[in-house]
């Protein structure tokens, strides 16, 4: 049998690249080499406590300490073992080392009851990382280096060929492309992009920021330059309509610089994944499952972006308005957090997703998770480099599926298309000036609410909502939200208590404030002339 096994020290890397040695049913490892020799250890110092010693010259074994365990009688078998599972690791470059494991262990039974892949797998990942280029510690060092003919199976396998380049951006960061150029002018009709970002997977060295689908780095010249890059060098053929994106101002200045007229969507899914993150922050949510009128308010808020642009505003309004006191007392924090980020700051025009078929960006979502599931957290930059050319061969795949009339995924969830027939349906009605503002959020809100508790629902229920005529909004001084009782210029956002009536606007409010103060007077409500004690802001 050869003297060399495939394993490694656990000290230096000179002594990993010394062969183990294996003499009588025992194996040893360098500990210390000197001229004509080495000191030895046994191969299970640490997994089997062995505190065997001794050293070896001219093949020669010398004792100083015995070992503290039998011999291994299946020595040869493990060599066997693992000199397979070696040339394995070496020779499917992007073969998984679990599977190599698995297979080859299936062919040597015996010797895989010896070695198991937790013991093996630091050893195989080594062997593996052997035959890799090196990390390189920039991106003009990891572009030459893939640039080389012998690390050519980073960029081409099989029919698959990834062209990498790197672009600098006015603010001189860079940015790298990866792209299928000959996949790329293979698309036609191709009227939508949907682009969206993740952290986890990009390499930590080099020093990445993000990875995006089509990308995302983070700086408005970053996204111009990439856009500008992609729209005149990879896909020139290419003439969207429509761009769907998360909020990113910086992305959505580029757009407009570059796709003019194009009609660029935020996705809905993030604006409702950003209030209910602001609904857990401010402690809200065990409250909103104990309560069902909490949870259709919740949901009417939701349903906003639903509508035209020209009418989410109103809508806000109108729901505020006919909201009961104890149920805006609860939800007052989130009111002027919507009012201001959604109302004020980010325009409803921004959001609306009236009459889109695809609402989110959630295509972009599910493939950062398949990325997260393929790549794992912050992989090193080759097996990066080797994870995207695999699954841009398995996405081409897909594709040639998709050309003759396969379907490639899962069919939707019913709920997820019964919501989608609800809310169609109820567009047809206002668009038909069946519905108005209140049926349609009535409407939309509580058979989604339904459908989230599990309660039985169908698209003909939406018709139960027509009335003869829509109802119009109307604002009643009192009982409703309007212009300011006081000033009759700016919209009534304080209640008085302890009665919860509707009193006037902000800066009324704070002038009633320091007269009362001045004059150390009372006031009573405008509505049912009782003492007001104080006023509470709702939004």
């Amino acid at each position: 049998m050869s003297n060399i096994c495939f394993h490694h020290g656990q000290k230096t890397l000179a002594r990993r690249r010394i062969p183990m040695i294996s003499i009588d049913g025992y194996e040893y490892m360098c500990s210390k080499a000197f001229p004509g020799g080495m000191y030895v250890i046994c191969k299970y110092k640490e997994r089997k406590n062995c505190k065997f010693r001794g050293k070896l010259i001219n093949n020669q074994l010398t004792i100083s300490r015995n070992h503290d365990h039998a011999r291994v009688s299946d020595a040869e078998k493990i060599y066997n073992f693992e000199r397979s599972l070696y040339e394995e690791v070496t020779t499917h470059h992007f073969k998984s080392l679990r599977i190599i494991y698995d297979e080859i262990s299936l062919l040597h039974h015996e010797a895989a009851i010896h070695v198991t892949w937790v013991d093996i797998y630091p050893k195989m990942l080594r062997w593996r990382r052997q035959i890799k280029p090196p990390i390189p510690n920039s991106i003009d060092q990891y572009i030459n280096l893939i640039e080389m003919p012998e690390w050519n199976m980073y960029t081409s396998h099989n029919q698959t060929n990834i062209t990498v380049i790197t672009i600098e951006d006015n603010d001189h960061s860079k940015s790298i492309i990866y792209a299928d150029l000959e996949f790329l002018r293979s698309l036609n009709n191709v009227f939508e992009l949907y682009i969206d970002a993740t952290f986890k997977v990009v390499p930590r060295k080099p020093a990445f920021c993000q990875l995006l689908t089509i990308f995302r780095i983070g700086s408005r010249f970053t996204y111009e330059s990439v856009l500008t890059y992609f729209s005149i060098n990879l896909a020139p053929h290419l003439h969207p309509l429509a761009i769907n994106t998360d909020f990113e101002r910086a992305l959505g200045t580029a757009i407009e610089r570059i796709y003019p007229g194009v009609t660029h969507t935020r996705c809905y899914f993030h604006l409702c994944q950003a209030v209910m993150k602001r609904v857990k922050k401010l402690k809200l949510l065990n409250g909103i499952y104990e309560n069902d009128a909490r949870r259709l308010f919740l949901q009417k808020l939701l349903v906003l972006p639903l509508l035209p642009a020209e009418d989410i505003e109103l809508a806000f309004y109108w729901i505020v308005s006919t909201t009961v006191p104890v149920i805006l007392i609860y939800f007052k924090k989130l009111l002027k957090y919507f009012h201001s980020q959604w109302i004020r700051r980010t325009r409803p025009e921004l959001y609306s997703v009236f009459l889109r078929v695809f609402r989110t960006n959630n295509f972009s979502e599910a493939y950062n998770k398949v990325l997260n599931v393929r790549f794992g957290t912050h992989p090193n930059i080759w097996d990066f480099t080797e994870k995207i050319l695999i699954l841009q061969e398995l996405k081409q795949t897909e594709y040639a599926s998709l050309q003759i009339g396969n379907q490639v995924t899962g069919h939707s969830r019913r709920r997820e298309t019964l919501k989608n027939e609800i809310i169609h349906r109820a567009w047809d009605l206002y668009q038909n000036n069946q519905f108005g503002i209140p049926q349609f959020i009535n409407c939309v809100s509580h058979l989604i609410n339904e459908l989230k508790n599990g309660r039985a629902v169908e698209v003909q229920q939406v018709n139960d909502f027509i009335i003869g005529v829509p109802i119009g909004i109307e604002f009643i001084v009192g009982e409703h939200i309007t212009d300011c009782v006081v000033c009759e210029q700016n919209i009534t956002n304080h209640i008085c208590l302890p009665c919860n009536h509707w009193f006037g606007c902000s800066q009324c409010v704070e002038n009633m404030r320091a007269l009362l103060a001045r004059v150390n007077a009372n006031l009573s409500c405008p509505t049912c002339a009782n003492v007001v004690d104080s006023f509470e802001m709702i939004f």
